[in-house]
């Protein structure tokens, strides 16, 4: 049987799916953060050994070298550590080294969302990011540039935001807002006086503000007007992003997945961002995507393999689809 790994390593967790070459899921593994950039070398590699054997795990059998693996790993692209990655995967036992390939989490996040063909995927999740390929394989990118300076639409902006809006509304500078108690409460502060203090201290970091959105969502839900603009500010940065790439690759009526756990949220998101993207877009069609990245990641795999999965393959993949 030929056996195939796919890994998504994310901001937050880290998720490997082994797959046969019939497009079969066999078994699915998961870890902690796989941010190259968050976790070092070193605590991403231990994240990419704890996913490949709970997935090993899963299938009840011991981990052997496979066909193919393929990596999507968040912040790849800042360190450009690929060739490394590779040969340290394959002295772990992960596969032979040139059955493994490794490129930024974006890349099995658009090659999961339109199963290998061309189109937009914009991203938000902990961050944020839009990235395409077009049917000549050409690839464009924008965002995705980390918190302190960029990821506009993402949880950790959702949640920066939020966070200045209570302040603002305390200022008199913005609206009214309900969110004071509900975000202090999640940061474990007692004042908007702490919260300062801890912003200016550089003590919130990416993951703290992103777990903040779910808050935010609901509170848009419930016609909160603060949490309404923070949205529509967010969904306003992704649209932007998305303009960029297209503009970028001469698309005028681009497939655009939007993926991400803020996704989660329903149409309190994805609605602002509908519309964002259309007044900027107006070509542009909001799709759904048809595999997870880390399913993306397999069929980039089976392609190092020189097994380039054909429709039934895919169509296998998408009837066993994964969150």
């Amino acid at each position: 049987m030929t056996l195939f790994l796919g890994v998504d390593a994310g901001g937050t967790r880290t998720r490997a799916a082994l797959v046969d070459g019939q497009g079969e899921l066999l078994a699915l593994g998961a870890a902690g953060p796989g941010n190259w950039v968050d976790q070092g070398e070193e605590r991403l590699l231990d994240a990419l050994a704890l996913a490949w054997r709970s997935a090993w795990e899963a299938l009840g059998s011991d981990p052997r070298p496979i066909d193919g693996v393929f990596l999507g790993i968040a912040g790849l692209s800042a360190c450009d550590r690929r060739e490394v990655l590779a040969e340290l995967l394959a002295a772990r036992g992960f596969a032979e080294r040139e059955r493994i390939g490794a490129d930024h989490d974006l890349c099995v996040a658009q090659a999961g969302a339109h199963a290998l063909g061309p189109g937009l995927v914009l991203v938000a999740g902990t961050g944020s990011a839009c990235y395409g390929r077009d049917a000549e394989g050409r690839e464009a990118r924008a965002g995705g540039h980390g918190h302190m300076l960029d990821d506009g639409g993402s949880a950790a902006d959702l949640g920066r935001r939020a966070l200045a809006a209570c302040l603002r509304a305390v200022d008199g500078r913005g609206p009214q807002t309900g969110l004071e108690d509900t975000l202090l409460e999640a940061l474990g502060l007692s004042s908007l006086r702490a919260l300062s203090t801890q912003a200016q201290r550089g003590a919130l970091d990416r993951l703290q503000l992103a777990e903040l959105a779910p808050h935010v969502t609901r509170a848009a839900a419930a016609g909160d007007p603060a949490a309404l603009a923070v949205i529509e500010a967010g969904a306003e940065e992704l649209a932007l992003a998305a303009g960029a790439v297209a503009h970028r690759l001469g698309l005028d009526d681009p497939q655009v997945a939007l993926v991400g756990g803020l996704t989660q949220a329903g149409d309190v998101f994805v609605g602002p961002v509908a519309a964002a993207l259309g007044a900027r877009l107006p070509g542009a069609r909001l799709v759904p995507r048809r595999l997870a990245p880390v399913l993306g990641a397999a069929l980039l795999a089976m392609g190092l393999a020189a097994q380039p999965p054909e429709q039934a393959v895919i169509r296998r993949l998408e009837s066993q689809g994964i969150d």
